[in-house]
């Protein structure tokens, strides 16, 4: 089951990645004060451990991104994504569509030698046989003054439709 975990939990990384790198500056438009909206499409994989079976998925990715300097110079950061339209189709031929959103918080010095963040996700992918699930995952992020990057898992729950809960 660990394995499964790890492989959705990239899965799930690098569709975020993914999606940031797709993300196109024209694209963008003002919402607000240092706030920017981005909207573009994206595609990726995910793997459905409900139903063993990998689904190609693509949808549009909204993404805010809101940047604010305090007094002492420090930076936080707040950026949120939305995920609509998404439609899917897995390797055993199932239609999935769905949802999902997640919401990243960083604050740093402002000499950017220590940050600390954490990101929450939940994503709900349905089908007509059985196969829907829902990912909820939340991570603590630190950047420590060395540049070593530490993530920690403080939940990580999949639910399929049955009531199973992947463990």
């Amino acid at each position: 089951m660990k394995a499964i975990k790890t492989h959705l939990l990239l899965a799930l990384t690098m569709t975020l990645v993914g999606g940031y790198a797709m993300i196109n500056p024209s694209s963008a438009t003002a919402a607000g004060d240092n706030a920017e909206v981005q909207h573009e499409p994206f595609t990726t994989t995910i793997y459905n451990p409900c139903c063993d079976e990998e689904i190609e998925i693509e949808g549009m990715i909204t993404v805010i991104m809101r940047e604010s300097e305090g007094p002492s110079g420090n930076i936080h950061v707040v950026q949120m994504e939305r995920l609509s339209n998404v439609t899917g189709t897995g390797e055993s031929g199932t239609v999935y569509h769905g949802n999902g959103h997640s919401k990243f918080g960083v604050n740093a010095r402002n000499d950017a030698s220590v940050g600390e963040g954490s990101q929450g996700l939940k994503w709900n992918l349905r089908s007509n046989n059985g196969c829907s699930f829902t990912i909820t995952l939340k991570f603590h992020v630190t950047i420590n003054n060395n540049g070593d990057v530490v993530v920690e898992t403080i939940v990580e729950d999949i639910k399929c439709q049955n009531g199973t809960e992947i463990e």
